[in-house]
Formats: structure tokens, sequence, C-alpha cells
């Protein structure tokens, strides 16, 4: 499954959540209150998909989801 196939909730909550949820928000980044409708908040959801095409999130030393 390529990486645009994915469901962006699903992602999150396996991938993101773990350190930008609630009760962690490494480097001030919080994303489990991200809205699901991307116009309602286009410049965290532009910054979320820069930092994941771009490699630097998850970290390397996190699961990674595989590309195809």
């Amino acid at each position: 499954m390529a990486l645009a196939d994915v469901d962006p909730a699903a992602y999150l909550k396996a991938h993101c959540f773990k350190c930008h949820g609630e009760t962690k928000k490494s480097g001030g980044v919080r994303l489990d209150d991200l809205p699901s409708d991307p116009s309602k908040d286009a410049e965290r959801w532009l910054s979320v998909r820069d930092q994941i095409r771009d490699h630097l999130m998850p970290p390397a030393n996190e699961p990674r989801p595989v590309e195809k």
C-alpha cells in the first residue's frame, strides 16, 4: 500500500500520538487534536505532510511505514 493510500487518522494514531499527544508534546507539537478536515487547520496539516514526506518524522529510531 502506498503512503498516499493510508487513512490519515489511523496513520497519526499509529505513528505520531505517542510523542505528539495530549500528555507528551515533543517539540511543542500536539497532533491528537488535529481536525480531520484539513481546511480547518491547513497550516498544521501541511507541516505534518512535509515532515513525513521529507522523512523527518517519524524519527529514525521509531517504526516507520513502508513506502511502495
